[in-house]
């Protein structure tokens, strides 16, 4: 007989919805992470889980408000306008805020705003030194 999982162990697996989307049942409720097998999806189930999983297995509070991917917009039209050479070319800067933004919104694009807090910011940073993006020398 097999080794049984202690259940603080026990991490939920999406499964494919009749839909075709990706679910999985967290603390008793089921969360929608996307279509079933996709990259993307894979991205916010990672997400989702890393956050009931520093919440002390809880589920963060409904979204409500403006998504993360609309802030990340207005932010990098800013950037674009704002990091310019006396000449009007872009600085090298704009590489580095785009190479920092991606993490972010692969991970919570789709998210409220509002919610993203430090546990939200640990998962990111978690993603970007997976990544290789952590230090002086990134590439």
């Amino acid at each position: 007989m097999g080794k049984r999982v202690p259940c603080h162990a026990y991490i939920p697996k999406p499964s494919k919805h009749l839909s075709g989307q990706a679910v999985v049942r967290i603390s008793g409720q089921d969360v929608y992470v996307g279509r079933y097998g996709s990259a993307e999806t894979q991205n916010r189930y990672d997400a989702v889980v890393g956050e009931w999983l520093a919440r002390g297995r809880t589920l963060p509070p409904p979204q409500t408000g403006q998504p993360v991917h609309e802030v990340l917009l207005t932010y990098w039209q800013h950037a674009e306008a704002y990091y310019r050479k006396p000449d009007s070319r872009p600085t090298s800067e704009l590489h580095c805020i785009r190479a920092a933004l991606r993490p972010v919104r692969a991970l919570y694009g789709d998210s409220d705003a509002d919610a993203f807090d430090s546990l939200a910011l640990q998962a990111v940073v978690r993603r970007m030194i997976g990544d290789g993006l952590s230090g002086p020398f990134h590439k």
